[in-house]
């Protein structure tokens, strides 16, 4: 991203399809695996 950004794990909601907007960024690797560990243990998919 351009800009120094948050995804706040901790507000999930559901937005319907023709809200969503253009992409305006995208993560890494590595911080796609940051993401997907933060939501697993948040949803309790993990200890």
């Amino acid at each position: 991203m351009r800009i120094r950004s948050q995804i706040m794990t901790d507000k999930i909601i559901g937005v319907p399809r023709e809200k969503v907007g253009k992409i305006i960024g995208q993560l890494a690797e590595s911080e796609m695996r940051e993401l997907d560990a933060a939501l697993s243990f948040l949803l309790g998919l993990v200890d």
